[in-house]
């Protein structure tokens, strides 16, 4: 009986880690440059959560990264071909999980925590106060 070769690792992107990735930022911590390049070599599958798309779309709007929207949109068409990531929808599951995560008061870092802790996957993140709550294991 052939055996199945193991599916490669789920690992959740935050607002940031996926704006810098995408923009070749030199922000990204080390870890997370090398959980990027795995993905990107096929040994890795990034989730993206819908609310972290959302978050995305704010801080271009407040004019905290200067991206064109048309560089997301692009990202995004090649993210839904891709093998090695998932854009992923907000459900009334994870909603309710989120609620549990009060060591967390922002409700997207909740939200997108909440995804990474039922995927049982890291979240890739500089966040501090998700990092401080250890609801999930980081790599940055």
């Amino acid at each position: 009986m052939k055996s199945n070769p193991e599916s490669p690792p789920l690992i959740v992107g935050d607002a940031h880690a996926v704006l810098w990735w995408l923009a070749f930022n030199t922000r990204l911590g080390k870890q997370a440059q090398s959980a990027m390049d795995k993905i990107d070599s096929g040994n890795g599958i990034l989730v993206i959560p819908a609310v972290a798309l959302a978050e995305i779309m704010m801080v271009i709007e407040k004019g905290r990264l200067t991206i064109p929207v048309s560089v997301i949109r692009s990202g995004i068409q090649r993210w839904k071909r891709s093998q090695n990531i998932r854009l992923t929808d907000l459900t009334p599951e994870i909603v309710f999980n989120s609620r549990k995560l009060t060591a967390i008061p922002e409700i997207f870092d909740r939200l997108i925590v909440a995804e990474a802790r039922m995927l049982k996957a890291p979240l890739i993140t500089i966040d501090a106060t998700i990092t401080q709550s250890q609801l999930v294991k980081i790599i940055w």
